[in-house]
């Protein structure tokens, strides 16, 4: 099942991704892309232990609409 088809059949609807402001210009140019896929002299990483292992995700948080 396709990532986007999995978030809509759970309500969400809102995601969040954390980062360094020193990686908006990066953002803005190249988009929000997974650590293994970083050029190693812009990389500015905002969890360098990435316990999980997975470098080549994107970590983002499900937020919600405040109330």
């Amino acid at each position: 099942m396709h990532p986007y088809r999995i978030l809509y059949n759970r309500g969400v609807t809102r995601l969040c991704h954390f980062t360094n402001i020193n990686n908006l210009r990066n953002i803005f140019s190249q988009g929000i892309l997974a650590t293994s896929l970083i050029k190693s002299d812009i990389k500015n990483v905002t969890d360098p232990n990435r316990y999980d292992g997975n470098l080549d995700y994107v970590c983002c948080s499900i937020q919600y609409p405040n109330s």
